[in-house]
């Protein structure tokens, strides 16, 4: 089940940075108020067919799939990020004592 997450999470992350350049484009298009009214109607229309759900990215834990509580530097889940960071394994991470 995990192996079938991340692929389906690569996907989606491979069709959202396709699409993204182009969204942006017509999102500058349509804010440009430099353009004519014309070609800013149009740049709206072509926006408003990009569906915003489309983009179904989640950031995951690499090891566990979980969704929840993921440090994004590490991409880790915060109970893997604790074992592995407690026997040392991450760079630049020390157990804080106060």
């Amino acid at each position: 089940m995990r192996k079938q997450q991340h692929i389906k999470d690569y996907k989606y992350r491979l069709y959202s940075n396709k699409i993204e350049r182009v969204r942006l484009l017509f999102k500058a298009l349509a804010h440009n108020e430099y353009l004519p009214q014309k070609y800013r109607q149009r740049a709206i229309l072509e926006l408003s067919k990009f569906n915003i759900k489309n983009s179904r990215v989640r950031n995951r834990c690499i090891i566990t799939s979980r969704t929840n509580g993921v440090n994004g530097v590490f991409k880790l889940a915060r109970s893997k990020f604790h074992t592995i960071a407690g026997t040392g394994m991450l760079p630049g991470v020390r157990k804080s004592s106060w």
